[in-house]
């Protein structure tokens, strides 16, 4: 998985950047666009006969995954539904939306459309029970490229529309850069000491949203990628009983790193959560943020002045690791138990075509899985260049953790951050590996 996903995103991204504009503005692109009022023959045909067979209009509820987004949906729902008035969305988008849509799928209350993350464990899971319908055949399908159709793929049938990308990295304000007279650091070493002369400077070096599991565990998945030589084998050695947590020296020093940094953010970490940290590192109360792309739209909406990029999180010093993890990140399914199955189908056919993929992209900054779309945020250009157009990547550890383990690997290194107990935290996550994989 790891190699083919490194060759999908290289060859989609040479096609991606070519349309990269100059523009470092990122206050030109807050605004949710307007959506696409380009139909299809097929979508017309559809829309005619389902409107025709039903007198009424149809209500379909289309969940979203995502904290980030409403905006954009909101105005992508109001289109859709001027275009198409036989057809009504309730669109629901509520804090922990995994957990919720987990429930939910498990008390037979599926939404008709739903955003979800085609390579995850859990989804993988949900395709098994029979969750969401097969797409295969659809031609919607044509818009996705194909290396990344391919990786999505579910014993070769299609179950998702992939549309986004993600990475994580190191958002940075150059201005504050710039006043402490720091550039971007190239090992974990020279993170440390970016950090000192900050703090040195009078400037917060770092803003955690420590408060919310979800950003602790994908800070410690994306992390991984860079501090374990192989995060994916590890861990399955671990579940073997060829090892443990705490013979592993790269896994110690995981946790120290995980410690240490702290010393180097706001106060109340542990009481701060994803939206505060936006807000507080897009005003300049902190010079640092680790996040991912999706975090773009709410970071210019803060502060479009704001002047800032990504780097990619470093690797200690004297390693031979130089990649960056990536994952396929916005995908549109459908219940296999929609009662307005049309209904659905258009909709997403709606979402996911090259026109409001592009505007998609441009509103969330991310690079698309879509045919035909330009990446154009400057603020990400280095890494993409560095890596992505390299080839230098990993599928994200994530991806091959079985479905109970993330939730409470996020527990346990968000225990680690309030105990500063490493030790501790090796055991808790050998026994959380054990539990977990071999079941």
């Amino acid at each position: 998985m790891k190699k083919v996903l490194s060759v999908a995103m290289a060859a989609l991204m040479v096609v991606s950047m070519a349309g990269c504009g100059s523009s470092n503005k990122p206050a030109e692109t807050t605004a949710a666009p307007a959506a696409s009022t380009e139909k299809t023959e097929e979508t017309t045909a559809a829309e005619t006969k389902e409107a025709a067979s039903t007198g009424e209009v149809t209500t379909i509820e289309f969940f979203q995954m995502k904290d980030e987004g409403t905006d954009y949906y909101t105005a992508l729902i109001k289109e859709f539904e001027a275009q198409n008035p036989d057809i009504k969305i309730e669109y629901t988008n509520v804090p922990d939306a995994e957990t919720v849509l987990m429930t939910r799928m498990a008390s037979d209350q599926v939404p008709d459309v739903f955003t979800h993350f085609p390579l995850d464990a859990s989804f993988r899971e949900q395709v098994k029970a029979g969750y969401m319908m097969d797409l295969t055949g659809e031609k919607m399908l044509d818009n996705v490229a194909d290396d990344i159709l391919d990786i999505s793929l579910i014993d070769s049938k299609s179950y998702s529309i992939p549309v986004s990308l993600n990475m994580l990295g190191v958002y940075y304000n150059k201005d504050l850069f710039d006043k402490a007279g720091v550039e971007i650091p190239a090992t974990i070493e020279d993170l440390y000491k970016v950090c000192d002369t900050l703090k040195a400077a009078d400037i917060t070096p770092f803003t955690f949203p420590d408060k919310d599991v979800w950003t602790v565990r994908q800070f410690c998945d994306r992390a991984s990628v860079t501090m374990l030589e192989d995060p994916v084998g590890l861990f399955e050695d671990i579940a073997a009983g060829e090892t443990t947590a705490a013979d592993s020296k790269e896994l110690r020093q995981m946790g120290e790193t995980i410690v240490k940094l702290r010393q180097y953010g706001q106060e109340d970490n542990l009481g701060t959560g994803q939206e505060q940290a936006i807000a507080d590192f897009a005003n300049g109360k902190a010079a640092m943020f680790f996040s991912g792309t999706f975090a773009y739209p709410e970071i210019v909406k803060s502060n479009p002045d704001l002047q800032f990029a990504m780097f990619r999180y470093p690797s200690f010093n004297g390693s031979s690791i130089d990649r960056l993890g990536v994952n396929i990140d916005t995908a549109f399914s459908i219940s296999a138990a929609t009662k307005y199955p049309e209904a659905a189908k258009r909709f997403v056919e709606y979402c996911t075509s090259p026109e409001n993929a592009q505007q998609f992209s441009d509103y969330d900054g991310t690079p698309s899985a879509i045919k035909g779309v330009n990446f154009n945020k400057t603020e990400f250009e280095s890494m993409f260049k560095d890596y992505i157009q390299t080839g230098k990547t990993m599928s994200v550890p994530s991806n091959s953790w079985p479905p109970s383990f993330g939730g409470e690997y996020g527990n346990i290194c968000q225990e680690l951050i309030d105990t500063k107990d490493v030790d501790q935290w090796l055991d808790n996550l050998n026994q959380l590996i054990m539990d977990t994989y071999n079941n």
